[in-house]
């Protein structure tokens, strides 16, 4: 999947779920720059043996192009106070059980589902979402929220140009 496909067929279908404020170019692309972070736009599962085509390897805990884990970021954006305000209404708009185990389930095939939860997600971040040529604030946030076990720096600047240049 590419950056502008992402944006087209599961950011924008999202974002028109949800309160039309939440809906920033500074959150498209942090939201583009997380997927490119997260999965490269390459996977909705989480695969553990690197270099090994997906039906080869054992699956992670993560699911969809923003890796959720059931009981970390589902389970964390379902409970908190703000997030749940976004999420659960389209969880039953999309006709989903408010259940951590089939949100994340459906996380692997439900990109604007996906979406949503990401968003929610950064919304739990008190600060304001960094405009394009703030990187670091940016990948400070993305810390923050997605709390990553091994957090890869290394190619946070070029997802981050990637997404804002797509935006």
């Amino acid at each position: 999947m590419t950056p502008e496909l992402l944006l087209k067929t599961a950011i924008i279908p999202a974002m028109s779920l949800l309160n039309p404020r939440l809906d920033t170019p500074e959150a498209r692309a942090l939201l583009i720059c997380i997927a490119l972070q997260e999965s490269g736009l390459r996977a909705r599962r989480q695969m553990l043996e690197a270099g090994k085509p997906w039906w080869e390897s054992r699956p992670g805990a993560a699911n969809g192009l923003f890796m959720f884990e059931r009981d970390g970021g589902v389970r964390g954006v379902m409970r908190h106070p703000a997030a749940s305000a976004i999420v659960l209404p389209v969880i039953d708009a999309l006709l989903y059980p408010r259940d951590p185990y089939a949100v994340h389930e459906a996380l692997i095939h439900n990109d604007v589902l996906a979406c949503v939860l990401a968003r929610a997600l950064l919304y739990s971040v008190p600060d304001a979402l960094p405009g394009p040529n703030d990187p670091e604030k940016g990948w400070v946030q993305y810390v923050s929220a997605w709390r990553p076990g091994k957090p890869h720096v290394e190619p946070w600047a070029n997802n981050y140009r990637t997404a804002w240049a797509t935006v």
